[in-house]
């Protein structure tokens, strides 16, 4: 096999090392597989080639962008893995769209962008590709304004199972993480840059205040929670907290988004490695954060999308955590994915789309085999 591969792609771009494969073995999950050989194709034309391949090989592939997922969403199971980061350039930059590949990674999309954006920005937004966030639909901290990835994909054209190219319906991909195909562009919606940005944040003593305090932000961009055990932890006072921003107003306050990018690497580094990311309606929000208070458990996120990130020690809570989501009529993942990390808890209603999606784009299983179902 990686002499075809050498052959067709080139010899610097596949490997089968030993220190290759051990690195293409997981992702930001830490969740371990078993990698074939790594391939970097260069353009569409070379991933319709591996696609083809690999079909009549009977083996399979899984695709990976910046590798920064927490759900194992590119980890191999005995995989070819198809690293789409050589395909990094942006084709049309128009007034406002631009169609990209895959592998642009977004920072460096807005630092070319100058006085544009596109908006979606995620804590990894220095790292992470444009194709992984269409995949995952994913969110930023200012997703209470700008939404997520998909409400700004105005096209995406894949690589199918069976190695056909199309426009896909952008349901079909958006939020399916690589499973009905290989995004090879992407159509995006940009806009200008906010001139300025003030940031405010607000110290309160109980759970009932932080759901009365949300009622009365307007036209904001972002509104950032912290929950008193987290703070703690990251050397706040024991309190709970709302970061908030508003754009073009007065300037200042970017030291409160300093404290909430922080939080993370500080609960990891304090033995809470472990983050997830359930999405729960506001009308009960309240008793879910009062159940991770109950439980000793930090967390932090996008209150206003519902969107929150208990944190922990262990996998030990997982599932209480799930089945009280459940209970609370709420969704295992509101931004991070399925993955492997998460499919037992997974709907029987998304799991049978999903079961649809295969046979309509990828009959034969060639892509991200062992991921959402």
């Amino acid at each position: 096999m990686i002499n075809w591969f050498k052959r067709n792609i080139g010899e610097e771009y596949v490997s089968e090392e030993d220190a290759s494969k051990m690195i293409y073995s997981s992702d930001a999950s830490q969740i371990e597989g078993k990698t074939v050989l790594v391939v970097r194709p260069g353009d569409a034309k070379e991933v319709h080639q591996i696609i083809l391949f690999v079909k009549r090989n009977h083996a399979n592939i899984v695709i990976r962008g910046g590798g920064t997922g927490l759900v194992g969403g590119a980890v191999p199971e005995n995989s070819v893995v198809l690293d789409l980061s050589r395909m990094n350039k942006i084709l049309v930059h128009g007034i406002d769209f631009v169609i990209v590949e895959p592998g642009v990674i977004l920072g460096d999309l807005n630092d070319i962008l100058g006085d544009k954006m596109f908006p979606v920005i995620p804590a990894s937004y220095k790292s992470c590709t444009i194709g992984g966030m269409i995949a995952t639909n994913a969110v930023g901290t200012r997703a209470v304004k700008y939404g997520k990835t998909g409400n700004w994909v105005r096209e995406v054209e894949i690589i199918d199972g069976d190695g056909r190219s199309r426009k896909a319906n952008l349901d079909d991909v958006i939020g399916k993480e690589g499973v009905t195909g290989v995004i090879v562009s992407a159509k995006l919606r940009i806009i200008n840059k906010p001139k300025k940005r003030k940031v405010e944040m607000f110290k309160l003593d109980y759970l009932q205040e932080i759901m009365f305090k949300l009622r009365e932000f307007e036209d904001v961009s972002a509104v950032e929670f912290i929950n008193k055990k987290a703070a703690i932890i990251s050397g706040l006072e024991e309190k709970y907290y709302l970061i908030v921003e508003k754009e073009d107003e007065e300037e200042g306050g970017s030291e409160y988004w300093k404290i909430r990018e922080d939080l993370y690497p500080k609960l990891a580094s304090s033995g809470y490695p472990i983050i997830e990311d359930p999405k729960i309606d506001l009308a009960n929000m309240e008793k879910f954060l009062k159940w991770l208070d109950e439980n000793d458990i930090p967390s932090f996120g996008h209150i206003s999308m519902g969107i929150i990130h208990p944190c922990f020690e262990n996998e030990n809570k997982l599932e209480e955590l799930y089945d009280m989501v459940s209970d609370l009529g709420g969704a295992v993942s509101g931004e991070h994915g399925i993955g492997i990390k998460k499919k037992r808890f997974a709907s029987k209603e998304f799991k049978e789309n999903i079961k649809k999606l295969k046979i309509k784009y990828d009959r034969d299983s060639v892509f991200n085999r062992g991921k959402l179902i």
